[in-house]
């Protein structure tokens, strides 16, 4: 069954486990603290939650709930982000596959057409594709036709999606099944800007 935004597998580093035991040691200082207070202080227990969530403990708790809060929201988010970045680019090329395969199936091609379609495919490449590595873009370069769609996106099935929890430079896996075949994408921020990195495919 085709999986458009598939059960993101987050990659938890250590700094991001420490915060999360520190929300729960600070969780239950607070509970402690609460139960002591409401026994043998004569303020009322809505006056105490608000002494309580003002209190240094009380913000930092607030402070780390938020955070964490935050990351899962900017790990959904960034799932959908990859996600809709490889289906355009897979769109794109598409259009373009076909036009090929249907000129292809001629009995006599326009070469002059198929140039042109071939240099459409390389555009798409150089927007999506990250440029400063001369032998990865060699390599994935598009240089010939195929008379078969490759990138079909309603065949692509099983995604998931991995990242580094890295903030200032954010890298991503993406993979999934095409026809059988397992394929992941390498992905980083570059210039503000997401990009395709390298490309793989299972060994069968």
């Amino acid at each position: 069954m085709h999986a458009y935004f598939s059960k993101k597998i987050f990659s938890f580093n250590l700094q991001f486990i420490n915060k999360t035991l520190l929300v729960l040691k600070v969780l239950l200082v607070l509970i402690a603290i609460s139960s002591i207070s409401v026994a043998f202080a004569g303020n009322s227990e809505a006056d105490y939650e608000k002494e309580l969530l003002e209190s240094e403990g009380g913000q930092l708790a607030t402070e780390i709930i938020d955070r964490l809060n935050t990351s899962v929201y900017r790990g959904n988010s960034n799932e959908q982000m990859v996600s809709e970045f490889i289906k355009k680019y897979f769109d794109e090329l598409y259009v373009v596959e076909v036009k090929i395969a249907n000129e292809m199936a001629k009995e006599e091609s326009d070469r002059t057409l198929m140039d042109n379609y071939l240099e459409q495919k390389r555009q798409i490449f150089n927007r999506y594709w990250l440029q400063d590595d001369p032998q990865t873009v060699y390599y994935y370069y598009p240089i010939s036709w195929s008379g078969t769609p490759s990138h079909d996106w309603s065949k692509v099935e099983n995604v998931s999606i991995f990242e580094t929890g890295d903030e200032v430079k954010p890298q991503y896996l993406m993979s999934y099944t095409y026809e059988g075949i397992t394929y992941v994408f390498s992905l980083i921020y570059h210039n503000n800007e997401l990009k395709i990195q390298d490309f793989f495919f299972k060994i069968s």
